[in-house]
């Protein structure tokens, strides 16, 4: 994502536009280190947390404009001392499996505290808790395994060894016993129940709050209060899944041609929920659309020489210009669009403006 010199670079001018109308928000599991808690914490602009000075350790200096709430480009580097900073360190904290991606982030809050941080799948592999203790009332919650997955409850040699020897190489004890008693695989449990309940409920639903209840350490101090599900928020949670009879995909695979099959169900899946939302009749065309997004890599393509904006929406495209036209069209001009955005990977020295990208095609008025 380095803007500089990543396979796909952030465009950090559209970044800053789109989090100022949809912030957001980056979750990651942590500890304490001070006083041995587990917790989930957010991480997001308003906050100053992807400015270039945030999660710099004391005694490394770092020079920032203080008055911008986004990162510059340069910053997606590593500095000499190995850190990264601002909206990187996020990240990078929200999506370090334990034993598998590296050491926990240190993270230092201007609350005063002192977190190690790893992925978000710890204490929320679902996290729709965050969202609703922050407030939101309705909630779309994209799944990354087929609806017919069911969670393990028999701890793995993961659980007992591999999570347990990596937090307590990291100095800290807490995690290790939480996965040792298997709290994680209950939380996981417990998030696939609750969206199965979401999907099934017009109505809103209990959630969990955003905080380890079960298997927790003494330091976590959970009252019996925080448990009744009477007292915890409701919301709306609408779970988008691939059907059940899709394979699921290997965490380790390194096949190209099963990795974009993945991706299309995935999109196909959130296409066919998602098209009636923006006026489009779905009709099971998801996965055409996943096709000509995600195309093989021997696919020939027509070039058409035009590169799409970075950061353009796809539904503000379908919104601004489809109120008046037939269904038929809309889904011509989609595919159209859909077209010309693939060219922006292979166009790098051409590009289009907005007012242009916006006009509609002769006969398509």
């Amino acid at each position: 994502m380095c803007p500089e010199r990543g396979l796909r670079p952030l465009d950090l001018e559209a970044f800053a536009h789109n989090d100022a109308v949809q912030p957001l928000r980056i979750v990651s599991s942590a500890v304490d280190l001070e006083t041995g808690e587990l917790k989930s914490v957010c991480f997001g602009s308003k906050e100053g947390h992807f400015r270039d000075d945030f999660a710099n350790p004391a005694g490394h200096s770092v020079t920032a404009d203080p008055s911008t709430l986004y990162p510059e480009i340069q910053s997606a580097q590593a500095d000499e001392n190995g850190y990264r900073r601002g909206i990187w360190a996020c990240l990078g904290a929200s999506m370090t499996v334990p034993g598998a991606a590296g050491n926990p982030f240190r993270m230092d809050l201007s609350s005063g505290e002192k977190l190690l941080c790893f992925d978000a799948f710890c204490y929320e592999p679902v996290p729709f808790r965050s969202a609703v203790a922050e407030g939101a009332t309705h909630v779309l919650a994209l799944r990354s395994r087929p609806a017919s997955y069911v969670p393990k409850t028999k701890p793995t040699l993961y659980e007992r060894a591999v999570a347990p020897f990596y937090f307590r190489s990291s100095g800290v004890s807490t995690p290790a016993e939480f996965f040792e008693k298997g709290g994680q695989q209950y939380l996981y449990a417990e998030d696939v129940l609750t969206c199965d309940d979401g999907l099934g409920s017009s109505e809103a639903i209990p959630i969990p709050p955003a905080k380890v209840l079960y298997a927790a350490p003494e330091e976590n101090r959970v009252s019996a209060e925080d448990k009744k599900r009477e007292n915890w928020r409701r919301a709306h949670l609408l779970p988008i899944t691939v059907p059940a009879d899709v394979p699921e995909l290997s965490v380790l695979s390194q096949d190209r041609d099963d990795i974009i099959a993945g991706m299309r169900e995935g999109f196909a899946a959130a296409y066919d929920a998602l098209a009636p939302v923006v006026g489009l009749e779905a009709s099971g065309n998801g996965m055409k659309v996943a096709e000509l997004v995600f195309p093989d890599a021997d696919a020939p393509t027509q070039d058409s020489g035009v590169q799409v904006l970075p950061g353009e929406k796809l539904a503000l495209d379908v919104v601004n210009h489809n109120h008046n036209v037939e269904e038929t069209a809309k889904e011509t001009r989609l595919r159209h669009r859909i077209s010309k955005r693939l060219n922006r990977f292979r166009k790098k020295d051409q590009s289009i403006s907005l007012e242009e990208m916006y006009v509609p095609a002769k006969g398509q008025a």
